[in-house]
């Protein structure tokens, strides 16, 4: 079979369930869209195609990144494959046509399908880009987004060229970094930005042949980076773990089963809390695979138990010094996840000082306080934002959060591919129930 009747195929399955079907929001006046979704990885992609099938058929779909680009997958997903299992669900919500396996059955044979392993992470960026093909998904790229603002009846973005567009809802599925960036420590902060970057942005690998490489962290992504330095040609890479082993325990994992996946929204703010508090305490361990990939190489180095102490510039070159050493560096690598941050996203500047966070809504009880998750946006179990102060920004309710920031209020339902067919519904009854409104 090939990609055109497999893609034939998902239209007449649909077409047997009455789907996608008939529009029938009524645009009010001056409004452009009914719902504006910003981003387009499996998560914005899964939204677009939940919202038309059930007749909300005026939506803008818009992505800052160029075609091709969307999502992780090409640009800072390191890793040769997938780390989840090839037989998980996606964004297909149930079409059994619009899986991966039958686009790769479809793509290459169902033969080299079960052959296969896990899912190597460009292959996974083609099948989404047929997603969206198969789906009607219509894609604005390059469409950066500089300003979000609105009223009671609407949220207007404005974009880099000047050009606008007034929806009755937004929704913002933008991954990990969607209220922020990476998370930086504070002792590179002053360290020029040749001799260092966060594993979330571009890198010219390439240009580390021969050199010297520090990476900061010991999460999947840590050990993805280093691996890519050694294969580039990286003369050393040494890798710093502030624990004195390696995380083994994946906590999310325990909170897998459907109950709490598809209804962590639905818990009292103590039960989430607790949750979140246990869950995001510590980071998911990398995966042995990932692991091998980069110990593999002789020049590789792990330091366990060695946090950085202080990092300082000396003559081109990075000095770090960590459990009571010092080592000379030509680059470092920083991959210890992410950070809520309105300076990275300026965009959003009449968000923040509006949005509910949880430390406005939640006081935990003794000793089970954290800085970290108190920052976290306090949303709605559809979703959306709600405003830190009555009256502050009434357009607060119209704005929704489909993405890694909203795990506190959301838990597991987020990121992962495999929890789209519990967020999608819940995201669309949301944004239907407002519709009218």
């Amino acid at each position: 079979m090939s990609l055109d009747e497999l893609t034939a195929r998902v239209q007449a399955s649909l077409a047997k369930l009455g789907e996608p079907l008939k529009p029938w929001p009524q645009i009010p006046p001056g409004i452009d869209t009914d719902v504006l979704i910003v981003g387009t990885g499996q998560s914005g992609l899964a939204a677009a195609f939940g919202l038309l099938r059930v007749g909300v058929a005026n939506i803008r779909v818009v992505s800052a990144d160029a075609v091709g680009e969307e999502g992780p997958w090409r640009t800072f997903a390191r890793m040769p494959t997938l780390r989840s299992p090839k037989h998980a669900p996606g964004p297909e919500l149930g079409l059994p046509d619009l899986t991966y396996q039958s686009w790769h059955a479809a793509r290459y044979s169902q033969a080299d399908h079960d052959a296969l392993g896990l899912i190597p992470t460009g292959h996974w960026a083609d099948y989404l880009y047929w997603f969206r093909t198969a789906t009607g998904i219509v894609v604005e790229p390059e469409r950066q987004m500089t300003n979000l603002n609105g009223d009671a009846q609407s949220i207007t973005a404005t974009f880099a060229d000047g050009s606008q567009i007034r929806a009755r809802q937004v929704v913002l599925a933008t991954g990990m970094a969607a209220l922020g960036g990476a998370a930086m420590p504070d002792m590179l902060a002053n360290i020029p930005r040749s001799l260092w970057a966060t594993t979330s942005e571009a890198i010219d690998f390439a240009a580390l042949k021969g050199k010297r490489v520090a990476v900061l962290g010991a999460a999947s992504s840590a050990f993805d980076n280093a691996a890519e330095a050694l294969e580039a040609g990286a003369a050393e890479v040494d890798l710093y773990c502030r624990h004195k082993e390696l995380n083994a325990i994946n906590r999310m994992k325990g909170v897998a089963d459907y109950g709490l996946v598809a209804h962590w929204a639905d818990l009292d703010d103590e039960r989430r809390w607790q949750l979140a508090l246990h869950t995001q305490g510590q980071a998911a361990p990398p995966t042995g695979p990932t692991v091998a990939r980069a110990c593999r190489w002789p020049n590789f180095t792990m330091h366990m138990n060695a946090p950085w102490q202080d990092v300082r510039e000396d003559a081109g070159s990075l000095i770090v010094q960590a459990a009571g050493e010092e080592r000379q560096y030509d680059f470092a690598l920083a991959a210890i996840g992410y950070r809520i941050d309105p300076a990275a996203r300026p965009e959003l500047a009449a968000v923040f000082p509006a949005m509910a966070r949880w430390r406005d809504r939640f006081t935990p009880p003794p000793c089970a306080e954290n800085a970290r998750l108190s920052e976290f946006p306090y949303l709605t179990p559809g979703f959306a934002f709600q405003e830190a102060q009555p009256g502050q920004a009434p357009w607060l309710p119209r704005l929704r959060l489909f993405a890694g920031p909203a795990v506190v209020s959301m838990g597991r339902i987020l990121g992962e591919s495999g929890n789209l067919r519990y967020g999608v519904p819940r995201l669309t009854t949301a944004i239907l129930s407002l519709i009218h409104i």
